[in-house]
């Protein structure tokens, strides 16, 4: 069985928030909690891993 090893909760009020949620899901993150402003998103070891790339490629948009 896989286990978290990492948690981000992302604000979702603008477009950036929704954009930058979008791409984590895309990017194998896992949604474990939603409310009317924030997604709680959690990933596995290797995808966790490759978070920085995942932010680089954000803050490049």
């Amino acid at each position: 069985m896989n286990k978290i090893v990492q948690v981000e909760l992302v604000d979702v009020r603008s477009m950036h928030g929704l954009i930058w949620a979008n791409m984590m899901l895309e990017a194998g993150w896992v949604l474990l909690s939603v409310n009317s402003l924030s997604l709680l998103l959690g990933a596995e070891r290797g995808i966790a891993d490759e978070y920085e790339e995942l932010r680089e490629k954000r803050d490049s948009l």
